[in-house]
């Protein structure tokens, strides 16, 4: 008789084997990509899209995918704005380097409100591919080509019985807590917009109400606070560079102190750049001037229960996508007319910056010089409104501000997906 520790290793070995072997045999027995292992040139590519990168190696497998875009034979950006009717223009930029350098080009696709996160990225990809075959017929690849046109039925005139109107009704409620504490979070809004490509209206009703309750010694703590408004504008086009607009809105917040408010404001804008080169970039110049009557919950520090007051701001605001990344950032000066030291001053921007191969650096931030605060109640808050902040508090300043980097070295190719036990 064999050594008993001898014939339990021998036993889990033949296991082992047992099991490895089917999955060789799969594995041998998987088709390749003949056309991709082919290729000697194939197409190396980056794209900066939001379809998931899984997704786009699966569906394009007939490109290498680099994680560097300096890399790159070319690389896809995609930009978008939203339509009239809640979906989006998505501009899909083919720009050609190394090789294909000088080669550009420019797609759109345009999504609607009601596609599903599937019939987007399809549409996407699908976008994508056609405006591949430019460079992949300049490839050794060129002779594998097989491009094909379903059959399109015939247009027929667009109806919309609807008249560019889009309405949406949108809720939401969040409840936690413990045993001796909770929390509820709830709002909602209704909104209606109508956009054509000289006018749009916005208008939208909302209401929220948030609310704590400690227990603490046998006693109870409450705490909430609630905001409502109605808010229209109707935006008006002048050329492609001009736009002008009239604001409404009226409300209540306790936040704010203000038991009731309406306020009026006529804007104009410039913009350097063409509207039409607006998922590109933007330079916006915007002047505003405005009119509200405030009546406040409590006493101001200025010993008013209501006041009607002028405001004007002036704002600029840049926003550049390009294959370097993106920049946004906005400058805006705000006053009242009745007291030019009653102002305020914010700057705020978000920069996303491809520095160096393989090296990311995002810095986003902001910062608010703060005169205008003419609503604080006389009164001050209450201990549970200041540290859970359910109240306006006395500043002359606020800030905030998030930096990060991002570096990755080796293999340059990603085309290989493994969604073993996620990512």
């Amino acid at each position: 008789m064999g050594h008993p520790r001898k014939s339990r290793i021998l036993i889990a070995f033949a296991l082992a084997m047992a099991l490895t072997l089917p999955v060789h045999i799969v594995t041998a027995q998987t088709p390749s990509d003949t056309t991709k292992v082919a290729a000697s040139d194939a197409l190396k590519l980056f794209v900066d899209s939001p379809v998931a990168d899984d997704y786009l190696k699966t569906e394009i497998t007939f490109v290498d995918f680099v994680r560097d875009r300096t890399l790159a034979d070319v690389f896809i950006l995609v930009s978008s704005l939203n339509t009239a009717s809640g979906g989006k223009e998505y501009t899909i930029t083919f720009q050609g380097q190394q090789r294909f350098k000088g080669m550009a080009d420019t797609l759109q696709y345009v999504s609607k409100e009601s596609d599903t996160e599937d019939i987007l990225r399809r549409g996407l990809v699908k976008t994508m591919i056609a405006g591949l075959v430019r460079y992949v017929s300049r490839t050794s690849l060129a002779p594998h080509l097989n491009i094909s046109l379903s059959k399109q039925e015939k247009q027929q005139p667009k109806v919309d019985k609807w008249k560019h109107w889009v309405f949406t009704i949108s809720g939401n409620g969040y409840f936690n807590g413990e045993q001796g504490y909770r929390y509820r979070n709830l709002w909602g809004s209704v909104a209606a917009n109508r956009v054509t490509e000289k006018f749009k209206l916005n208008m939208t009703l909302y209401g929220a109400e948030t609310s704590d309750l400690f227990e603490y010694d046998g006693s109870e703590i409450r705490s909430s606070s609630d905001n409502k408004s109605l808010e229209i504008t109707p935006v008006f086009a002048i050329d492609d560079h001009w736009s002008w607009l009239v604001n409404a809105v009226g409300g209540s917040s306790t936040y704010s102190n203000r038991s009731g408010y309406l306020l009026g404001a006529l804007g104009l804008e410039y913009n350097v750049f063409p509207y039409s080169q607006s998922t590109r970039r933007a330079l916006r110049l915007d002047y505003d001037v405005s009119f509200r009557t405030i009546k406040y919950y409590e006493e101001t520090i200025y010993d008013r229960t209501t006041e009607s007051r002028w405001q004007q701001s002036l704002s600029a605001t840049l926003e550049l996508i390009q294959p370097w990344g993106s920049w946004k950032t906005e400058v805006s000066f705000s006053h009242y007319l009745h007291d030019f030291d009653k102002n305020r001053l914010e700057i705020w921007g978000d920069l996303s910056l491809r520095i160096v191969k393989g090296l990311s650096l995002s810095v986003q931030g902001g910062y608010s010089k703060i005169h205008d605060l003419i609503g604080l109640p006389k009164g001050g808050a209450s201990q549970e409104e200041v540290l859970l902040r359910r109240a306006q508090l006395a500043t002359s300043y606020s800030y905030w501000t998030s930096i990060g980097l991002s570096y990755s070295f080796g293999s340059i190719y990603s085309d290989i997906v493994n969604p073993r036990f996620g990512d």
